[in-house]
């Protein structure tokens, strides 16, 4: 992530738009922009592991309010060192931080496991095998209904990272799958256009991000279960305090 942020803050927006002719040479300007690419690219790791993270302190947290409570109140006091880090304004209702993608994420799950609850308890089904596949129909619409919500309040990550949340619980308990669904929500998220309908180009396909994001999903496949230190309140002063340090930096450029 801190990768990706320096690519866009500091080499885009703070050297690259900011620098004339007179400035750099055409090959400097290359160079440049290609190291942004890279950061970007490193940065596609970063996302598919939050997603995971996430998914991981619903099942194991204690206190679902509280985990909620944290998302909105670092959502909203980000939101105006986000706007600023990547727009160069206060406000704007086009682009929002990924914390609220993380928090539409929560309550994705939060409906997810309740409808499993009605459904298991509730309704008068046949079998544990109808009621799962009910179940895993009601999720996926729920998963789609609230993606689409994401795209439509401009959220960083939008249906594609309500989808990887959504897989992430539902296959939690089956690695082999998570990571195969994984593989596919990418393509499908690669080949995707957001507003509707899909570009199956085979640069969609063969796209380095796309690499990228298999590799977080393998790291995701390492994992042993086991909880690592407990530095979650860094993680949450972190994004917004290294989106302001980089936006200095781009602005010692201008």
């Amino acid at each position: 992530m801190l990768f990706d942020h320096f690519g866009r803050i500091v080499l885009e927006n703070g050297y690259l738009m900011n620098s004339t002719r007179s400035m750099i040479s055409d090959e400097q300007y290359a160079r440049i922009s290609a190291m942004s690419d890279v950061c970007g690219w490193i940065g596609r790791m970063a996302f598919p592991i939050f997603c995971f993270l996430l998914t991981e302190g619903f099942v194991h947290t204690k206190n679902l309010k509280k985990y909620m409570r944290n998302l909105l109140l670092f959502a909203i006091l980000t939101e105006t060192i986000y706007d600023w880090s990547f727009t160069g304004i206060l406000f704007n209702i086009y682009q929002q931080n990924v914390m609220f993608e993380l928090l539409l994420g929560i309550i994705a799950l939060y409906l997810i496991r309740r409808e499993e609850k009605f459904v298991k308890e509730k309704m008068r089904v046949v079998n544990e095998k109808e009621a799962k596949s009910i179940s895993i129909i009601i999720a996926i619409l729920i998963i789609i209904i609230l993606g689409k919500a994401a795209e439509s309040l401009y959220l960083d990550g939008g249906l594609y990272g309500i989808s990887l949340i959504g897989m992430f619980y539902l296959l939690r308990k089956q690695k082999i799958a998570k990571f195969f669904a994984g593989i596919g929500i990418l393509l499908f998220y690669n080949c995707y256009l957001v507003g509707g309908g899909f570009d199956f180009s085979p640069e969609n396909f063969l796209d380095i991000s796309l690499l990228a994001g298999v590799s977080a999903l393998l790291l995701i496949f390492g994992y042993n279960g086991q909880r690592g230190r407990r530095v979650k309140y860094f993680f949450y002063v972190f994004y917004p305090m290294h989106l302001f340090i980089l936006k200095i930096l781009s602005v010692l450029y201008t």
